[in-house]
C-alpha cells in the first residue's frame, strides 16, 4: 500500500512537470510568433544601405502589396543610369533581397540654390525580402 501511495505521488509530480513544460512551450511559441518579423525592416534597410552607390539617394521606401512575402518599393534619384544599374546589381546580389525589378524611371530637373538646373534620373524599384537566404542558384 505504501508503494502505491509513493507511486501516485510520483505520477502526480510527473503530470505537473509535463503541464509546466507544455505551458512553457506554448509561451515560447507565442514569443517566436511575435518576434518573427521584429527585425525585418532593419534588415531590409541594412541591405539597401550596403547596396547604395555614389551619386544616388533615396526619397522613399515603403512596403507594398500584402501576403506572406514582404515586398518593398524603393524610390530615389541618381545622377546617371550607370549608378542605377550598379544599385540594382548590388540589390540582386543580396542573399535576402529577391525579385529586383525596375518599375519606372524618368528624367527630372532639380533646381539648385543658384538657380541652375540639374537633370537627374528618378527611379522606382520593387524588391522582395526573404528572411532566410537561398544557398546557391535556386533555378
Amino acid at each position: 500500500m505504501g508503494d502505491s501511495t509513493a507511486l501516485a505521488g510520483l505520477i502526480s509530480s510527473a503530470d505537473q512537470l509535463r503541464a509546466g513544460r507544455d505551458s512553457v512551450a506554448a509561451r515560447v511559441q507565442i514569443i517566436r510568433e511575435l518576434d518573427q518579423g521584429r527585425y525585418v525592416w532593419s534588415h531590409i534597410l541594412d541591405e539597401v544601405a550596403a547596396a547604395m552607390p555614389e551619386f544616388t539617394w533615396l526619397t522613399r521606401i515603403a512596403e507594398v502589396g500584402g501576403g506572406d512575402k514582404v515586398q518593398v518599393e524603393i524610390e530615389g534619384r541618381t545622377a546617371n543610369t550607370f549608378a542605377l544599374t550598379r544599385f540594382m546589381n548590388r540589390l540582386e546580389a543580396s542573399p535576402f533581397l529577391t525579385s529586383v525589378s525596375l518599375v519606372g524611371t524618368e528624367q527630372v530637373a532639380e533646381r539648385l540654390p543658384d538657380g541652375a538646373e540639374w537633370v537627374l534620373s528618378a527611379f522606382v524599384l520593387r524588391v522582395s525580402y526573404q528572411s532566410r537566404p537561398t544557398v546557391g542558384n535556386p533555378a
